[in-house]
C-alpha cells in the first residue's frame, strides 16, 4: 500500500511521469508488477490512495476525485458510494462546507461516508466494515450501482448545494 501512494504521490506532484513509471515496471520482479496498476495521479493524498487502494484489492470500482458540481468527491466506490477521506490538518476549519459537500452527494444519488485519515491509516477494518454496510444498504433498496449518480438540483432561482452560503449574522 505505501508503495502505491508513494507512486500516487510522485505522480500527482509530477516528480515522475508515465515513463518513469514504465521504467520502473521493467525493474520490479514478475509477481510485484500488478502495483503498478494501482497507481493513480488523481490521488492527492496518503490515506485518500490507501483507501483507493485496498477498496480495488477487495474487488470494488474506485474512481478519484469525481467531479461534483465545483467540487469533487474523493473516492467513488462502485459507482454510488461517495468516500471522503479527510485529514484533521486540511478540515479543521471546513466542517461546514464539509456537510454542504455531503447534502450535495447525497442529492446526487450517492451515499455519503466520511472517514478521517488517522482511521483510514489505523483503523481500517471499521472503515472496510462502514463502507460493507453502505454498499449492501444501497442493494437492499434495489440501488444496482449502475449508471452515474445525478448532480444535485438546482433550487428554482437559487444556489445549488454547493454554493450555498448561508447569510453572516450582523
Amino acid at each position: 500500500m505505501t508503495a502505491v501512494a508513494a507512486l500516487d504521490w510522485a505522480l500527482h506532484e509530477k516528480l515522475i511521469d508515465e515513463s518513469n513509471l514504465d521504467q520502473l515496471g521493467r525493474s520490479l520482479p514478475g509477481h510485484k508488477r500488478y502495483l503498478l496498476q494501482l497507481v493513480d495521479p488523481l490521488c492527492e493524498s496518503r490515506p485518500e490512495s490507501e483507501a483507493r487502494t485496498r477498496l480495488t484489492l477487495a474487488g470494488h470500482r474506485v474512481r478519484s476525485q469525481v467531479p461534483l458540481g465545483r467540487q469533487r468527491i474523493d473516492l467513488e466506490v462502485d459507482g454510488v458510494l461517495a468516500l471522503e477521506v479527510d485529514g484533521e490538518r486540511w478540515h479543521f476549519t471546513t466542517f461546514e462546507e464539509d456537510r454542504r459537500k455531503d447534502l450535495a452527494m447525497t442529492c446526487a444519488g450517492y451515499h455519503a461516508l466520511r472517514a478521517s485519515a488517522r482511521m483510514v491509516l489505523r483503523e481500517w477494518p471499521q472503515v472496510q466494515a462502514a463502507v460493507d454496510a453502505a454498499l449492501r444498504g444501497r442493494r437492499r433498496v434495489g440501488n444496482s450501482g449502475r449508471g452515474r449518480p445525478r448532480r444535485p438540483p438546482r433550487a428554482r432561482n437559487g444556489p445549488d448545494l454547493l454554493s450555498f452560503r448561508p447569510p453572516q449574522r450582523e
